[in-house]
């Protein structure tokens, strides 16, 4: 009976929920979160005969709907919402910061990039792939306030050449699959 769009929902949409039917009362309710089931004894969501709902979270959202027709027929229907993860976005290029640039061989450098994803909520965890062969380089995850974002702080690097390297960041949430990666950081090493 419930029907909704837009479909698939990804974190963030605005879905408008409808019931196929003729009915006189509408009562809607939404779950307290991915995961959760409509508790349909408390005061419903809306009244309407739609129901308009942002999916800020990521999973299996249930939706719920109660309808009375003319006649005083009652329908019901419960509904899994699966909502999708979207990944954490790095910023670019306003928020890498290299110290020192350029950084000398041999001389301890590092990589700070800023993030944003739209799920505060999630754990995040980094890597610092320093361009140079050695690997990606697990890095710590902090917020930072004044600029209302995470940032990605990449481990002290030594460069034992001189040459222009390619840095890139990776950084995941807590989702399966979930990432973001960015190559787009030149250092030069003298």
């Amino acid at each position: 009976i419930i029907s909704w769009s837009p479909d698939p929902v990804t974190q963030g949409d605005e879905v408008t929920f409808s019931a196929d039917g003729s009915f006189v009362s509408y009562s809607w309710w939404i779950s307290d979160g991915p995961g959760y089931y409509c508790t349909v004894t408390d005061t419903p969501a809306s009244e309407e005969a739609t129901y308009t709902y942002t999916f800020y979270e990521a999973g299996d959202w249930q939706v719920c709907f109660e309808g009375t027709d003319e006649f005083g027929g009652v329908t019901t229907d419960a509904q899994t919402v699966p909502v999708t993860n979207l990944p954490p976005v790095i910023d670019e290029p306003i928020y890498w910061t290299a110290t020192p640039e350029p950084s000398l061989m041999y001389a301890p450098f590092h990589v700070e990039v800023g993030f944003t994803d739209y799920e505060d909520t999630t754990a995040y965890s980094c890597t610092i792939d320093y361009g140079d062969g050695t690997g990606e380089e697990a890095g710590t995850v902090y917020y930072h306030w004044d600029y209302d974002m995470w940032f990605c702080v990449g481990p002290d690097h030594t460069y034992t050449t001189a040459d222009v390297f390619f840095v890139s960041a990776t950084v995941y949430d807590d989702y399966p699959d979930s990432f973001s990666m960015s190559d787009i950081y030149y250092h030069d090493v003298e």
